[in-house]
């Protein structure tokens, strides 16, 4: 059975039975019961093709990101590929490496197959999209970034401040009682940018010198990276680490050598990932909501693409989870139980926020201020 059949039955036109099936529009009830009693009596699935006839869209999205290997990547492509397959679109996932011209290409492939909307993951696209050539060829096409900000008519966000989170495992080291705390930088993108800056922010507020070290992504980084610091340890307090993966290669091998991570050496990491579970000891870490960010993201565009909401920015506050990487026993290395089966401390950072307003948001910063301004000195 087709749509056509669908409607002739309902006694009801072709569009209302879309309207039906894709939850839009204004139908009545009884028409809409008619038409549902039919669909369920013989099983109908729509065929994208006929739908798209009568709605005039393609019924299909493109997801596009840099490196499909990343973990948070990962997470947020799932999800936004589960919402929009519910919804019965056809979902393109699109994986670019990273370069301007792969970027260029993978833009032209899905725009000609007239994807109705398009969700770029990662804040790399914050600078790619500026291009020219990208920026024509979206013309018109309801864009949605996903932590990242674009100047665009049809663009929207879903910004999670990450920099909020760092300015809050910065402030937590303090609290702890470190001093000499360095920032340990592993992408170079617009959030990995934008996290050393909040930590150079959240060090220079409490009168204290920051130290920023840049090295590659990854596990097997970070082990290098811990086995050449070794020397340097005796003048460092703590350790912020702007990804969870490279933190755990470093506390691997700092462990290995001896170092009591927690108590003799406390670090912190970043997008709460099984890696920052899995460490030992588990790591603190900011957990900034990655399926969140990539539900608001889906629903913002299916909002869009049903004329139900105009684009927009949105803002996702992350948590900051304490475990023994910073606590040492009192986070429950103590206890019998590792710190997986024990309840965790989540401090709220939206919370933290209204205590800490001098930090700007994530929409204030993208919005009106590219780069965030140095804190007031303390009276």
């Amino acid at each position: 059975m087709n749509i056509y059949e669908v409607a002739k039955e309902a006694e009801v036109s072709i569009a209302t039975v879309s309207r039906v099936i894709n939850k839009k529009g204004n139908v009545r009830p009884e028409t809409a019961a008619r038409v549902l009693s039919v669909l369920e009596k013989y099983n109908y699935r729509p065929n994208a093709s006929a739908v798209a006839m009568v709605t005039q869209q393609s019924m299909s999205i493109a997801i596009i990101t840099v490196d499909i290997r990343i973990p948070h990547y990962a997470n947020t492509i799932y999800v936004v590929e589960r919402f929009f397959s519910a919804e019965h679109y056809h979902v393109l996932v699109c994986n670019t490496g990273g370069s301007l011209e792969s970027t260029r290409q993978t833009i032209e492939i899905v725009t000609a197959k007239k994807v109705d909307g398009i969700i770029f993951v990662g804040s790399v696209f914050n600078t790619l999209c500026k291009d020219e050539e990208i920026i024509r060829a979206l013309e018109g096409i309801p864009v949605v970034l996903a932590n990242g900000f674009l100047e665009w008519e049809m663009a929207s966000s879903v910004l999670a401040n990450d920099g909020l989170g760092i300015a809050m495992c910065t402030s937590h080291l303090i609290e702890r009682g470190a001093r000499k705390i360095c920032y340990v930088k592993d992408l170079d993108t617009d959030s990995a940018r934008n996290k050393a800056a909040y930590y150079k922010m959240a060090m220079e507020a409490s009168g204290l010198r920051p130290e920023i070290l840049e090295i590659d992504f990854g596990f097997a980084e970070g082990m290098h990276f811990a086995a050449e610091r070794l020397s340097d340890l005796h003048r460092i307090d703590a350790f912020v680490f702007g990804e969870d993966m490279t933190a755990a290669g470093a506390v691997k091998i700092w462990r290995h050598q001896g170092i009591r991570v927690g108590e003799d050496l406390l670090v912190t990491a970043f997008n709460n990932t099984l890696e920052s579970q899995i460490s030992e000891p588990p790591l603190t870490t900011v957990d900034n909501k990655g399926t969140k960010v990539a539900t608001e993201c889906a629903e913002l565009l299916l909002e869009i693409l049903n004329k139900k909401e105009k684009p927009a920015t949105r803002e996702v506050f992350p948590d900051l989870i304490l475990r023994e990487s910073s606590e040492g026993a009192k986070a429950g290395a103590a206890a019998k139980l590792p710190s997986l089966f024990t309840e965790e401390k989540r401090i709220s950072g939206k919370a933290w926020h209204q205590e800490h307003p001098e930090y700007p948001t994530a929409i204030v910063k993208n919005a009106a201020n590219p780069a965030p301004q140095k804190l007031p000195d303390k009276q």
